[in-house]
């Protein structure tokens, strides 16, 4: 089956800036593929290419068995797209941009209509459906541009940065809606927000200044690139372990995440020793205690020398 999105050797240079450095990478159909880098790390110019809004400086992208550099873009209508800040007529409300949209790709008005009813129901925007999109929260805007995207039920949805600015709620439920496409479509999700990027992607690739540094399932490139680590959950008082285990020779690096207190570094064996008592020592109250690998941040971090421009 052909790959829904290769790259060989892809390029884009401005001047003297090169944005994308012979990115080599393909796309396996079905998976949710997570495209990882830091703010400017060549992403969105990378989507620019792939969807015919750049020409490639060098290299090629193939788009369904398309090349990105064909002045045929017919093989598009199957894929959707969702912007970092997608776009709206504010006078429609979200029935109205749907079916106009349906229109813009071929439909038939009685198509439009249906179709836009069915995308309204699948993003929870039924309820908004006579409401001028002109005062829809960031949240509802997404939901919005998710189903124009979804609306001609694209074999391939390529989003970028789809929860930046989005609340914890609104980060959730764009996350199980992008959850569920699994298998059903391939999905290739660019973001900066690697714990978004942990929760629903399969597969990953990870650029830097332009260029490729990894590639692979999620699984696979943690494993091959993590420290032995240690997870701590205390029910209260977790950024004072926190700043107690910084000063701490054996605890390597300490990061807090999601009310979860993260250690990585050669030393674990130790830590696993000194944690309970100096846990005790605090008077705090230990919910749980576990070793094992690290995360898709430390993996960034190390394979990108830190990752500058975060």
């Amino acid at each position: 089956m052909t790959a829904p999105i290769e790259c060989s050797g892809l390029t884009k240079r401005y001047g003297e800036l090169t944005a994308a450095d012979g990115l080599t990478f393909s796309v396996e159909p079905g998976s949710v593929m997570g495209f990882v880098g830091h703010n400017g790390a060549g992403k969105t110019t990378t989507l620019r290419m792939l969807l015919g809004l750049a020409r490639p400086s060098a290299g090629d992208a193939y788009i369904l068995g398309k090349s990105c550099r064909n002045a045929d873009r017919s093989h598009l209508s199957a894929v959707g797209y969702l912007p970092e800040s997608p776009a709206f007529y504010r006078w429609m409300n979200p029935r109205e941009f749907l079916a106009f949209a349906g229109d813009i790709l071929g439909m038939d008005e009685r198509e439009c209509r249906a179709k836009a009813g069915e995308m309204l129901d699948i993003f929870g925007l039924s309820r908004l459906a006579g409401r001028k999109i002109a005062g829809f929260s960031k949240g509802e805007r997404q939901r919005l541009g998710l189903a124009q995207a979804m609306i001609a039920d694209p074999t391939l949805l390529i989003m970028d940065e789809p929860t930046s600015g989005l609340d914890p709620m609104g980060r959730h439920e764009l996350l199980t809606l992008i959850s569920e496409m699994r298998g059903a479509r391939t999905v290739f999700l660019s973001s900066h927000i690697l714990e978004d990027v942990e929760k629903v992607c399969d597969r990953v690739v990870m650029i830097s200044k332009g260029r490729l540094v990894e590639s692979g399932s999620l699984r696979e490139v943690v494993e091959r690139h993590a420290e032995p680590g240690l997870t701590i959950e205390v029910r209260q008082g977790t950024e004072e372990l926190a700043r107690a285990l910084e000063g701490e020779s054996w605890s390597g690096t300490v990061s807090l995440r999601e009310g979860l207190i993260r250690l990585a570094g050669p030393d674990m064996d130790k830590a696993q020793h000194e944690v309970p008592r100096l846990v005790s020592s605090l008077g705090l109250p230990l919910v749980s205690f576990e070793s094992g690998g690290g995360d898709l941040s430390e993996v960034y971090l190390k394979l990108s020398g830190g990752g500058d421009g975060w």
